[in-house]
């Protein structure tokens, strides 16, 4: 992938424990890609989880569910 063009990766559920290590891998290993990540932070979630990522330009967080279509179409416009 490294010689592929810069995409948009979007991670749900992203400050539970298993998202949130893919969210910090990807970033960690593909660094010109953007990681938006998804989360309606319910009782298991934890953004500390995330905090590596954080401090990246081509992360971004959202607060949200992904089970309503405007806020689907949100996420697609940006």
């Amino acid at each position: 992938m490294a010689n592929d063009r810069p995409r948009n990766i979007l991670i749900t559920g992203a400050a539970g424990f298993i998202a949130s290590h893919v969210a910090n891998r990807l970033m960690r290993y593909y660094p010109e890609h953007k990681i938006i990540v998804l989360e309606k932070l319910g009782y298991s979630s934890n953004l500390k989880n995330l905090h590596p990522s954080h401090s990246s330009p081509n992360f971004k967080f959202i607060k949200g569910d992904i089970c309503g279509a405007d806020f689907f179409n949100f996420i697609l416009l940006d």
